[in-house]
């Protein structure tokens, strides 16, 4: 087994599955608020935000818990924050070993990062050769929607999320990326990068 091929594709399932906890934890930030007493007993309360010298913050969680489900802002870049951390953990995670067989389902997670990571859109200023030489798209990837996503240079200023992608095909492309991850390690594909034709 390789195992470095193994462990980035453990993290990366661990992110995939994790976008799933969150859904749920927001869910049942919906389920907790209807469930609290009246607005007018709502108290401020000690929680788990923590400051370096031990004190913490205090809020009125029944407000927040609000927030989470009900504000459609809020909602909205909650759900941005989760997948622009996901894809720059699994680029870091990649990029320390140099993308391994540089496959098109790996690059993708190149190119996405690069995007979230420029205001959320796509930006080539630094990517044109690789892209020259190392196609990113999910073809061959796992477990895909009916979409074919491919990256190219008249993507250039495009949003990527969640007008490119949407959250589910972002949750495509880290299982694409965990299972292709899961045949280098044990062996069904070669480690080796390969360049375009």
């Amino acid at each position: 087994m390789r195992q470095p091929a193994w462990d980035v594709r453990c993290l990366i399932q661990r992110l995939y599955e994790g976008y799933f906890a969150y859904i749920a934890a927001r869910d049942a930030a919906k389920k907790t608020y209807e469930a609290l007493p009246p607005r007018d007993v709502w108290i401020p309360e000690e929680i788990a935000v923590s400051r370096n010298d031990g004190t913490g913050y205090r809020f009125n969680r029944a407000f927040y818990l609000r927030e989470a489900y009900e504000v459609p802002q809020t909602v909205n870049e909650m759900e941005r924050a989760w997948f622009v951390g996901a894809l720059m953990t699994a680029a870091d995670a990649l990029e320390f070993y140099k993308y391994f067989d540089r496959s098109p389902t790996l690059e993708l997670i190149y190119h996405l990062r690069n995007g979230v990571g420029h205001g959320n859109h796509f930006d080539f200023s630094n990517g044109k050769t690789r892209l020259a030489k190392y196609p990113a798209h999910n073809h061959e990837s796992f477990g895909r929607g009916a979409i074919d996503f491919d990256i190219t240079l008249s993507l250039q200023g495009r949003p990527v999320l969640f007008e490119f992608m949407g959250p589910g095909d972002v949750c495509d492309v880290l299982q694409g990326a965990a299972v292709h991850l899961a045949h280098i390690a044990t062996g069904r594909v070669s480690a080796n990068p390969r360049p375009s034709k």
